[in-house]
């Protein structure tokens, strides 16, 4: 028997990196570096028990900044762009959705490519809403996204509860 996994196995891909960081005016407090960690421990948490994704904490070089997988089967048949895009925003969803639960989380930040939208006041949103979101704010973004596109969503964390900041 081999531990090489078979050739027509579907293998998981990152489909979305969640990234937690200070709001920009709270970097160098330790009590807002502290809180950072306790919510990247929640939301680890939270998105480990989540079906159809596997999570894990990933190394970053910032010191300030917990970051977290979110792993997914794509399937090696051809898809269509669109459902590719849905299966992305789906783990954004996802990593939404555990982030809306952390009141200490005051901006979502969702990146695609290079391309963004922010959200404030965070609540969990559904695929499609974030679908129009990206297709109104970058008309065309379904057709340019591949199998290696990445998606990250940013969290902007603040010390105090609600905090609504940069």
């Amino acid at each position: 028997m081999s531990d090489l996994p078979a050739a027509n196995t579907p293998q998981p891909v990152v489909l979305a990196e969640i990234v937690l960081v200070p709001l920009e005016d709270e970097e160098d407090d330790f009590e807002t570096l502290s809180v950072v960690e306790d919510v990247t421990a929640s939301v680890l948490s939270e998105t480990t028990a989540m079906e159809h994704y596997t999570a894990q904490i990933a190394s970053d070089s910032r010191r300030s900044a917990g970051v977290i997988v979110l792993l997914g089967v794509i399937g090696h048949q051809v898809i269509a762009q669109k459902d590719l895009i849905i299966a992305f925003l789906q783990a954004g969803t996802a990593a939404i959705s555990a982030l809306a639960k952390q009141r200490r989380v005051s901006k979502i930040e969702l990146s695609l490519d290079g391309d963004s939208i922010s959200i404030e006041h965070p609540d969990p949103i559904t695929a499609q809403r974030l679908l129009d979101l990206f297709e109104a704010k970058h008309p065309g973004i379904a057709a340019k996204v591949t199998p290696v596109s990445k998606l990250q969503v940013i969290g902007k964390v603040s010390k105090q509860v609600g905090r609504i900041g940069k």
